[in-house]
């Protein structure tokens, strides 16, 4: 009988070779499979890391974005605390200006008024003098008027009394004469009372001349003695008070141009701090996006991805 083999042991060399080959196959077959679970599992892993690391970065740049808006909203409120209080320093200064201007204004103002009280009161004493001397030089005319005419009144007495002589001796002898010419007294007496009549008139004439001659004279000299003081009182006192008022008024038109334009540049201001505070509290508010602080550190091969919350984030990067 042949000998019994033992077990396993009575195989032939071919078959341990093609059981080699077979158990070499199946473990390069079970390697594979482990490399492709492997590779799958880590295709999954990077995924899910590529997916945390784009939400990470999301939240890292709206938690970015945040604190940007918050510090600059907050540097701007500042600035235009400042602008306001510059502004109302301003404000106060002009308006303190405006006051000292106004009240020189009015001071110039009673000046002027007085100036022009004592300018009327000054050609109301000459105007009254005038009429003194004017009066005076009427009472004089009058007297001299009257003088004349009692002078005349009395010589034509005297003339009339003796013409009225005359006529009644020529009327008393006309018939002892009838034949005869007029007697030689007579023309005489004509001439004379010619003479006489035209010297009255002469004289009259004379007076009535000189008076209105000396009326226009003083006239004359009291004309440019009135118009030097007018225009004196004029110039002398009131140029340099209408200087210091045109002065005032320019100043205060400049003010008031300064001030519009602070209010304009003040309303400016107001609107950009409105649309400010609407865009940074709005629903819809437009966000400066700034990139997230990175390294620049090549990544390593063996390098595992670790998630980091954006809250640790942000207080590392404050």
């Amino acid at each position: 009988m042949p000998k019994k083999t033992k077990k396993g042991g009575g195989k032939t060399e071919e078959e341990r070779l093609v059981h080699q080959q077979q158990r070499a196959q199946a473990e390069e077959e079970m390697a594979k499979k482990k490399e492709e679970t492997l590779t799958l599992f880590l295709k999954d892993k990077l995924q899910k890391e590529e997916r945390n690391t784009a939400v990470n970065q999301l939240k890292l740049s709206e938690s970015w974005r945040m604190i940007l808006c918050q510090t600059r909203a907050a540097e701007l409120h500042r600035d235009a605390a400042v602008q306001q209080q510059t502004f109302e320093r301003q404000m106060d200064e002009l308006n303190i200006i405006i006051q000292r201007v106004a009240a020189d204004l009015q001071e110039v103002e009673r000046q002027s008024a007085h100036a022009q009280r004592s300018h009327l009161q000054q050609v109301e004493q000459l105007l009254a003098q005038q009429d003194r001397r004017l009066q005076r030089l009427q009472e004089q005319w009058d007297d001299c008027m009257q003088d004349l005419k009692s002078t005349l009144s009395a010589e034509r007495s005297v003339q009339h009394s003796s013409s009225a002589a005359s006529t009644e001796t020529l009327l008393d002898s006309p018939s002892e004469q009838p034949d005869e010419s007029p007697p030689a007294g007579w023309h005489k007496e004509r001439r004379f009372k010619t003479s006489l009549f035209w010297r009255q008139a002469a004289s009259i004439f004379c007076v009535k001349s000189v008076v209105q001659i000396s009326l226009k004279r003083q006239w004359l000299f009291v004309q440019p003695v009135c118009v030097f003081l007018q225009e004196a009182c004029e110039f002398l006192e009131l140029q340099p008070l209408m200087q210091r008022l045109n002065a005032a008024v320019l100043q205060r038109q400049i003010l008031k141009k300064h001030e519009e334009d602070l209010s304009r540049e003040n309303e400016q201001l107001e609107l950009l701090l409105l649309h400010l505070d609407d865009a940074i509290d709005g629903r819809r508010a437009l966000l400066t996006v700034s990139q997230a602080p990175t390294t620049s550190i090549p990544a390593a091969a063996d390098r595992r991805h670790n998630v980091i919350e954006a809250v640790h984030a942000v207080k590392h990067s404050l």
